[in-house]
């Protein structure tokens, strides 16, 4: 750089031709005012380049299901694009050596960074997320001070940018820190993200900011970790069954067989990963749970629920028919006795006996309803208009599909989450009975409320 500030402040008798790229935050100050002095003098050429458009875009990433997401977040920057289409490839593969190539510039960024400064970027890499001072100072084993200094220092660096909040920092982008996040010694991962759950439990942070760390750095010596992530996947099963998914999936590995955790921590994961679309992961893992009790032991109805929707989601509707029966012969009046009824509900309307799924739907409306489960008493409920329907009973169609549209337009969207089907449901129904402005109205909820399981 002080060969290139020369060269531009004295270029020699002959004409020099200087071709430089910055970005314009990262600008030393002595560069600044030669380019400032040529620019005054007419020397100056400036172009802006711009970010790669959706369509330069897609031709570097390929047909990827995320390409939309991979755009937003490098907001068209060919590097960024690169780091980001690299994540979670298998090694070996072209996109990682490119997503490894495009990092080398960011890595280059981190060249000269003092102990304290590297310590900070790392420290900000690992947390992933917005962060005050004396959090990260915490986190990198810091004094505040010390972390104040080398956030002023990686800020004019531009590595750091202050967010909305005057008090919270982030890095420049996602890119970077998935660099430099991939660039740790595992020991040092392991050690920051430890620090970092740590720091969050003595803030009282949610339980889920606190899983992220305690997944990527688990111990299996401490039962309290697997707790942590078990608890963190029930309150995110619905909202985002992937991440409840990886949690409990970090669960088993501290866990060991016939623990109550254990199989909690099975049934849950089939739970999620039906939830995310893979009904023949979860039908494999429920499978295993059912033959491996012990002869005679009752099954679990909860299991068999999940199987019976498994199944039934595979196209395998006599087997859902059977699992739901054989799960509803233990049960008395419960929650889940109520989702039970609906899915021999949702059978006998498959085999087109109306007769029976009306009989098993009212029953499913009248116990949910009992248990004040209002987003099941609307599916079953509105399973019931459509048997009504197709037994020439349009007057009790009409009236349980309003009474299910009230109790869906009252729910909330996190409540609905438990049971989006519910939705669809609603929405197919008065799709089918001709009232066509209710059913787009409830099919573009279901479609804007956040869940990432497809509805079949």
């Amino acid at each position: 750089m002080e060969r290139l500030i020369e060269t531009c402040a004295d270029p020699g008798p002959g004409p020099v031709l200087c071709l430089l790229a910055y970005r314009q935050r990262q600008l030393p100050p002595a560069l600044a005012e030669v380019l400032s002095r040529a620019a005054s003098a007419g020397l100056l050429e400036v172009w802006d380049i711009g970010p790669l458009s959706p369509e330069q875009a897609a031709g570097l990433l390929g047909d990827r299901t995320d390409a939309d997401e991979i755009y937003r977040e490098s907001m068209g920057n060919p590097q960024y694009l690169k780091v980001l289409a690299a994540r979670g490839r298998a090694h070996g593969d072209s996109g990682a050596t490119v997503g490894t190539d495009a990092g080398l510039a960011i890595s280059g960024e981190l060249a000269g960074l003092n102990h304290t400064s590297l310590a900070a970027v790392q420290a900000a890499a690992v947390l992933g997320e917005p962060f005050h001072p004396e959090l990260l100072a915490a986190v990198a084993d810091l004094e505040v001070a010390e972390a104040v200094r080398a956030l002023d220092t990686l800020t004019r660096l531009d590595l750091v940018r202050p967010t909305g909040s005057a008090a919270q920092l982030a890095l420049r982008r996602r890119a970077v820190g998935e660099v430099v996040y991939e660039r740790l010694d595992p020991s040092r991962r392991a050690a920051l993200h430890q620090s970092a759950e740590t720091a969050l439990a003595k803030r009282s942070a949610p339980i889920v900011r606190r899983a992220h760390h305690v997944a990527r750095a688990a111990d299996p010596g401490r039962p309290e970790h697997a707790t942590t992530l078990i608890a963190a996947a029930r309150d995110t099963l619905y909202a985002d069954p992937v991440v409840s998914a990886d949690c409990l999936r970090a669960a088993l590995s501290l866990l060991q067989e016939g623990e109550p955790l254990h199989y909690q921590a099975q049934v849950l994961l089939a739970r999620a990963q039906l939830l995310t679309g893979d009904a023949t992961e979860s039908r494999a893992l429920l499978d295993a749970l059912r033959s491996a009790l012990p002869g005679g032991s009752p099954q679990d109805p909860c299991t068999l629920a999940d199987a019976s929707r498994v199944e039934r989601r595979l196209g395998r509707i006599v087997e859902a028919g059977a699992i739901a029966r054989s799960a509803l012969a233990a049960l008395a009046d419960t929650a889940t006795a109520a989702a039970l009824h609906t899915e021999l509900s949702d059978y006998a309307y498959d085999v087109q006996d109306y007769e029976t799924s009306r009989r098993h739907a009212e029953t499913a409306a009248a116990t949910a309803r009992r248990h004040q489960d209002t987003v099941g008493e609307a599916k079953a409920l509105a399973q019931a208009a459509l048997a009504h329907l197709f037994s020439a009973d349009q007057a009790a169609a009409l009236t349980r599909a309003a009474r299910a549209a009230e109790l869906i337009d009252a729910a909330s969207d996190p409540t609905l989450l438990t049971n989006l089907e519910a939705v669809h449901q609603l929405g197919l129904a008065e799709g089918i009975m001709g009232r066509f402005a209710d059913a787009e109205r409830h099919l573009a909820r279901c479609t804007r409320t956040t869940w990432t399981t497809p509805v079949t």
